[in-house]
């Protein structure tokens, strides 16, 4: 009888211990990146980031992440053009979208849960740029490049509620654009709704 007793005392804490992580979480928030995929220098981009993490156990989960990134830049005069009539500030607006994919790795504990993963897919680049033409229509053309992607790196989701938390994260993003790899820093923060 006793050891009945203990079996069903194990099976309950077991019971209770496999319910003690969310199943999947949802995530949606703001996403800033200083990007360098047009030069000379850096741009600020801004948009929107949504994850969808589906937890096999209570510290390993498979990820789904997708963002937008948006930004312009006003760049000076274009390769030493003659001005005129190349004498204003060309405009470059860039947009970027990944699509990426891979492991997360978490700590619980009952209100942080840090967190970090790796996570890889395809980015899709687009330039679009417009240059004043002194006394006549400008020129405008665009670039696009869809190639391999990688985000490394991680965040804390804050649990204020029993299913919602806020998540703050930091990536190092790649895209391989244009031939080159242009290195991005990526920060998102929003919420995060646990099933």
């Amino acid at each position: 009888m006793k050891l009945f007793a203990v079996l069903c005392v194990l099976a309950m804490t077991l019971a209770a211990s496999a319910q003690d992580y969310p199943k999947a979480e949802i995530f949606g928030g703001y996403n800033y990146a200083s990007s360098d995929v047009t030069s000379p220098g850096r741009t600020n981009l801004n948009g929107w980031n949504g994850a969808a993490t589906a937890n096999i156990n209570r510290w390993f989960g498979v990820k789904a992440d997708f963002s937008g990134l948006y930004g312009s830049k006003s760049v000076g005069n274009i390769l030493g053009a003659p001005c005129p009539p190349f004498c204003n500030a060309v405009n470059v607006r860039t947009h970027i979208h990944t699509f990426l994919f891979g492991p997360q790795l978490s700590y619980r504990t009952d209100k942080f849960t840090p967190f970090a993963h790796a996570l890889f897919g395809v980015g899709h680049t687009s330039v679009s740029i417009a240059v004043p033409v002194t006394g006549l229509p400008g020129l405008n053309f665009g670039l696009s490049d869809t190639n391999f992607a990688m985000a490394l790196g991680g965040g804390v989701d804050y649990n204020f509620r029993r299913r919602l938390a806020w998540r703050v994260g930091a990536d190092y993003l790649q895209t391989r654009s244009f031939g080159s790899t242009p290195g991005n820093f990526r920060v998102s923060t929003g919420i995060v709704y646990h099933f």
